[in-house]
């Protein structure tokens, strides 16, 4: 993005092993498995994932981007849990990437959260849905 300096991802399909060719700045490289949990659920959760996909990494060869939703607003359910919010998560991302020395994707919803998530993650993510949206798409 222009505007923040880091890449942003338009998602345009549902794909749980996803592989992508985008290029970035921050050295992401060219083909990258973007990996891990669906919401950010814990701390302790993630770093166990970001650890686990981090070895996977070293031992296949394959660079991993850790993916995971700070704010899960489309779940399936009303009442499905939706990740820790946005402090908590911008402090976690900051650890996963400290432990894992992974780099961080992570959705955004709204035109506020594009500034402090791009501080911290190193590619932000707008879902398929949300796309059309002008304000978000130039705010990211």
């Amino acid at each position: 993005s222009v505007r923040t300096g880091i890449p942003v991802v338009y998602k345009t399909s549902f794909d749980k092993a996803n592989r992508t060719s985008a290029a970035s700045p921050r050295g992401l490289g060219l083909d990258a498995s973007i990996s891990g949990p669906s919401a950010l659920e814990s701390l302790e959760h993630a770093l166990f994932m970001s650890d686990a996909l981090a070895s996977l990494s070293v031992r296949t060869g394959i660079p991993v981007v850790y993916k995971t939703s700070f704010d899960k607003a489309n779940g399936t359910l009303a009442v499905s849990p939706r990740g820790l919010g946005l402090d908590a998560s911008l402090r976690a991302f900051e650890e996963i990437k400290r432990a894992s020395g992974l780099p961080v994707i992570t959705d955004v919803h709204e035109c506020w959260q594009v500034g402090p998530v791009a501080e911290v993650v190193d590619v932000l993510q707008i879902l398929a849905f949300l796309c059309r949206q002008t304000d978000l798409l130039v705010a990211a």
